[in-house]
């Protein structure tokens, strides 16, 4: 078993506004905040922002790999929102993604947007909860 210092993945990924649209065609919301530059000022913010389950589901999708790479399977999850991921037309955000292995059964991953200022976290941290394949 790693130590909690150990990384046990890392990750990047580009979210741009054809990403965010999509997700918001499935998931039902597809409200002008997330792709539109004007309706997200008009309501109070300086660009359009991804879903915040759009960055959750980035992070678990990776989780999900890892877990089933090494018999093991996610049996819940749980984070805090703590800062948008701003989507503006033609400038993609990044998000850097780092996994460790914090206790046997837990994964704390950390989700941060690239910006010029440098990296900020926009999840704070996400616990992904594990038990070995078919224990569940």
């Amino acid at each position: 078993m790693s130590e909690q210092t150990d990384v046990v993945w890392t990750a990047e990924e580009i979210v741009d506004t054809e990403r965010v649209r999509r997700y918001g065609l499935v998931g039902g919301d597809s409200n002008a905040i997330h792709t539109d530059p004007e309706a997200a000022k008009a309501a109070g913010l300086p660009a359009p922002v991804a879903h915040g389950m759009l960055t959750a589901g980035i992070a678990l999708g990776h989780a999900t790999r890892w877990a089933s790479e090494n018999d093991l399977e996610m049996t819940g999850y749980d984070t805090r929102f703590v800062a948008p991921v701003y989507v503006i037309p033609g400038e993609p955000a990044t998000l850097q993604l780092s996994a460790k292995r914090s206790k046997p059964d837990r994964l704390d991953i950390s989700v941060a947007v690239v910006t010029d200022e440098g990296a900020k976290a926009v999840l704070r941290p996400l616990r992904v909860y594990l038990a070995p394949r078919g224990e569940q």
